[in-house]
């Protein structure tokens, strides 16, 4: 016992902080128990003594055979895991050694390192001392050193990954749509600064879609650099950034002056477009009407529908557990073929709302029954199954307190204070931005000749952008590198 125990050290309790080092490896292991105070080293050959963490209140924190064991006495927040593998975690070291500081990618070989690799010192720091950081250190058996700070090692307690809580701050809406004061911001603000563009893309976040008004139409040079300060432009078979009329250029409803039921754009791409943007240049009389009567003008149609998919989602999955099932479960074909040369599917059949495998939550939807394949036999439902599904979908979607409508006089009379605008000047003064994967948008059919220009911007990208302006550094390194 007192040759195993000279093994070990002690370190005095700092004045402006809280560091105990645990030295040692093999059948025993060794832990320090600091909340009360006293020092008192324990030995256990079966279940380790444990380490507490003020940080966090009821962290213990020990070395054993098998990882570092980061016990939580009382799990309010019902953690998932209480011992972290040493190979991941000398996997997961950001040393200069290990990490490029300049790429932040690893330069560590990670199947050079012993499959038995072990830690053999572990100090905790309860608060900083001399420009240390608050955290873990590890000491590993080759004397490499490593840092985990708290909010590590805390997010991998209660989570799987590094991704859980993206999602929490989303707010559905319904036929009413969402308050302009909420979603809604000037052009200016958004091109002349970091902080106006963080309100949008966070609207966006929150909301699914967001109104830029006041933009310039009269060329759409304007629309296209409001969607380049969000990032690049997304280029598919129909270009990147469009300007078009209802001449059918392309074979594509869009490009005619029909009605569009509520749906989701690029289904049939193995990644569908992430942001969309519409921006109306103008809307006139076809060039054989002669009346220039204001009314028939305000009555040429083409009203813009919005649907919550996220909404119209959540209340199937309340509403009708099996036909929400159904819709998340049963994959199908999705397809481009009109255009000559073109023939887009994307790699494997996907549902028409997609989730997280681990969360639950809604990831995606996508539909657009015109661009939908033929229903195929799958997971062992039939056909059948899946139309008695898409009906209550269609219903949800189509109904009168799910859809939307941006009409003449709305946004005016919100941003503009009543001034008196014709539908023409009402229309062209705002851009629309939205999120694909959560928007679904349509539009009622419409007369005369309408200039739309818009385009669409990749979700990783959108994302990128959002994170970057919205959330602290440390934060957006927990999300994309994971420590």
């Amino acid at each position: 016992m007192m040759a195993t125990m000279s093994l070990f050290r002690r370190l005095p309790r700092a004045s402006n902080g809280f560091s105990a080092t645990l030295s040692g490896f093999g059948r025993s292991s060794l832990c320090f128990r600091g909340n009360t105070g006293l020092a008192a080293w324990h030995l256990s050959h079966v279940r380790p003594v444990s380490t507490s963490v003020h940080e966090y209140g009821n962290f213990d924190i020990a070395l054993t055979r098998s990882g570092l064991s980061v016990k939580i006495k009382h799990d309010a927040e019902h953690r998932r895991r209480e011992l972290f593998p040493y190979l991941w975690l000398r996997d997961n070291c950001r040393c200069s050694s290990c990490i490029n500081q300049d790429t932040q990618q690893r330069q560590l070989n990670t199947f050079e390192i012993p499959q038995d690799v072990h830690a053999k010192d572990v100090e905790v720091l309860h608060e900083g001392v001399d420009g240390r950081e608050p955290g873990i250190y590890l000491t590993w058996n080759d004397n490499h050193k490593s840092f985990y700070p708290f909010p590590f090692v805390n997010q991998y307690t209660k989570y799987d990954n590094n991704m859980k809580g993206e999602q929490s701050s989303k707010v559905t809406w319904d036929s009413q749509g969402v308050d302009r004061k909420l979603n809604t911001i000037p052009f200016t603000d958004v091109m002349q600064g970091d902080s106006g563009l963080a309100s949008l893309l966070s609207m966006i976040h929150t909301y699914g879609y967001a109104i830029v008004t006041q933009t310039p139409h009269d060329t759409p040079s304007p629309t296209q650099h409001l969607l380049e300060r969000i990032a690049f432009i997304r280029v598919t078979h129909y270009g990147g950034f469009y300007d078009f009329i209802p001449d059918l250029a392309m074979a594509d409803t869009a490009y005619t002056n029909l009605a569009l039921p509520a749906h989701t754009d690029t289904t049939y791409f193995t990644d569908p477009a992430g942001l969309q943007a519409f921006h109306l240049l103008s809307h006139q009389p076809a060039p054989d009407t002669t009346t220039n009567d204001t009314s028939q003008k305000d009555s040429m149609g083409g009203e813009t529908i919005l649907v919550d998919g996220l909404r119209a989602a959540d209340l199937i999955r309340e509403t009708d557990a099996k036909a929400y099932d159904v819709l998340s479960n049963h994959r199908l074909p999705w397809h481009a073929s009109g255009n000559e040369g073109i023939a887009i599917t994307p790699d494997t059949l996907h549902p028409v709302i997609e989730n997280d495998s681990a969360t639950g939550e809604l990831v995606r939807v996508r539909w657009n029954n015109d661009d939908r394949g033929v229903v195929p036999w799958d997971g062992g439902r039939g056909p059948e199954e899946w139309y008695a599904a898409a009906r209550v979908w269609h219903s949800v979607i189509s109904s009168s307190g799910s859809q939307f409508q941006l009409r003449p006089g709305e946004v005016l009379s919100m941003v503009f204070f009543r001034y008196s605008f014709s539908l023409i000047a009402y229309l062209t003064s705002y851009s629309l931005v939205f999120d694909n994967y959560r928007v679904l948008h349509g539009r009622t059919a419409f007369t005369g000749i309408r200039r739309i220009c818009g385009g669409y911007i990749a979700r990783d990208d959108y994302i990128s952008r959002w994170r970057t302006l919205t959330q602290d550094p440390s934060s957006v390194r927990l999300r994309t590198i994971g420590c």
